[in-house]
């Protein structure tokens, strides 16, 4: 997460810093927490940057996903949209899928 945080501030070479640590190290779905203790994601993270308007912001977004990236629960209804409008996704298989997602529990 701390990458996607480079990112999300702008640093030069984040995002070279981001597939380098998918490609050694990094859990696409580790979780960070703010000062104030709030956990999110890395996904979470990127869906903010595209938010904000920050350069680079879909561009990891498509980076993370591709690797496997998921939003905690809790980050869904904030986050979900953005990362689904930067995939493609079109909001009829939005619903279908959240259709599925209820009917598995």
């Amino acid at each position: 997460w701390l990458a996607a945080k480079a990112v999300y501030h702008d640093h030069e070479g984040g995002l070279e810093l981001t597939k380098l640590l998918l490609e050694k190290v990094e859990d696409v779905n580790a979780v960070g927490q703010y000062l104030h203790g709030k956990e999110y994601t890395p996904l979470s993270v990127a869906a903010q940057a595209v938010k904000n308007g920050k350069e680079h912001g879909a561009t990891l977004v498509r980076i993370l996903v591709s690797a496997g990236a998921r939003l905690m629960d809790a980050e869904k209804v904030r986050w979900q949209g953005i990362i689904d409008d930067v995939m493609e996704i079109p909001a009829n298989l939005r619903e279908l899928s959240a259709d599925h997602a209820e009917h598995q529990n």
